[in-house]
């Protein structure tokens, strides 16, 4: 036991544990999606290739962009509100949808959109730009609410009682 736990790194449920989560996601993959994209190989290959693409090409990108935006948005003492997370969340939000949404937001999967629903596909691209939208009005709403709120209560406790 003690063996595993030195060249594992943590103990033989914690192993465990893994493989089950691992099985049980191949399994509801392979439940969801079509019977030719079933097959354990190519389930491998979309797993590890989703990783890599993740690891080596997409965090670099956003590790990136989270540093220009914290050095656009740094703190500063008139402003007693950091408005970095009030930009962060919808960008991570949009950008999911674009992510999930591209082929139809980019109007490439109009024939296999039509193939599946029998039904021609709505301006994604118009739909994506408006709820984005939406996603910032609400979040400079929520900001602007934030430094009111935080804007009395740091003039109430400086105000003589």
């Amino acid at each position: 036991m003690r063996a595993v736990r030195r060249r594992y790194g943590a103990s033989p449920l914690h192993l465990l544990g893994h493989l089950a989560a691992f099985a049980i996601a191949y399994y509801a993959l392979s439940e969801l999606l079509l019977s030719r994209y079933a097959h354990w190989v190519n389930w491998v290959a979309w797993f590890v290739g989703g990783a890599l693409l993740h690891d080596l090409v997409f965090l670099p990108v956003y590790l990136l962009l989270d540093w220009v935006s914290r050095i656009g948005l740094q703190d500063n003492p008139l402003r007693p509100v950091r408005a970095v997370n009030f930009v962060r969340v919808p960008v991570v939000m949009s950008a999911t949808m674009l992510l999930v949404f591209f082929p139809l937001i980019l109007a490439k999967g109009e024939r296999s959109y039509v193939a599946d629903t029998g039904v021609a596909p709505p301006d994604f691209l118009r739909r994506w730009l408006l709820v984005t939208a939406v996603l910032f009005a609400v979040s400079a709403l929520a900001y602007a609410v934030r430094v009111q709120r935080d804007g009395r209560r740091a003039g109430g406790a400086a105000a003589p009682g």
